[in-house]
């Protein structure tokens, strides 16, 4: 059932939690997205990483329903604003929509429980932003790539001199905490 009437639910450890109370304690490390999530300051405001949180543990209809409006004004508008903002330097981004495509799913959840956009910089690579109960996500990586594309990677991972040096790149970003 939803939350109504009370403070945003802030699980205990969850970043949000540190987020909405201003404690200066940064949010959950992004695990396992090749990528890094950092605290929202500015542009976004905290109110979106309450939003998800609840959203996470009401992923219904009836509660998006009656929480719309709020997820326009605290998500979708700052995410826009945001997107706009950074369009002269990286290009404009493809904001998703929030609804899930459960048609193949196992899990029926209707909602994203994140705001994410990504700019295509070519074919099969972009940049990406996201807002979540976590926080604030920026990444990059190579996503579909098109057949060219990748039959030309796979054949320089096997080449020994050019799978050597991809090996010995990987080795160094992780050195730099890269995941």
């Amino acid at each position: 059932a939803a939350v109504t009437g009370a403070p945003p639910f802030r699980p205990e450890g969850h970043a949000s939690a540190a987020l909405g109370a201003r404690s200066g304690v940064p949010p959950l490390p992004c695990v396992g997205h090749g990528c890094h999530s950092v605290a929202m300051t500015e542009g976004i405001p905290v109110e979106a990483a309450d939003f998800f949180a609840e959203l996470e543990y009401n992923n219904e209809r009836g509660w998006w329903l009656a929480n719309q409006l709020r997820w326009r004004t605290v998500v979708r508008e700052p995410f826009e604003a945001l997107c706009d903002a950074l369009a002269a330097e990286f290009g404009q981004p493809k904001v998703f929509r929030p609804n899930r495509d459960v048609r193949f799913s196992a899990d029926k959840s209707p909602y994203k429980t994140h705001q994410g956009a990504v700019v295509r910089t070519s074919p099969g690579v972009g940049l990406y932003l996201q807002v979540s109960a976590s926080g604030l996500l920026t990444g990059t990586g190579w996503w579909s790539p098109e057949p060219g594309q990748l039959e030309a990677f796979r054949e320089a991972v096997l080449d020994d001199d050019d799978g050597d040096a991809l090996v010995a790149i990987v080795e160094e970003l992780e050195a730099g905490g890269s995941e």
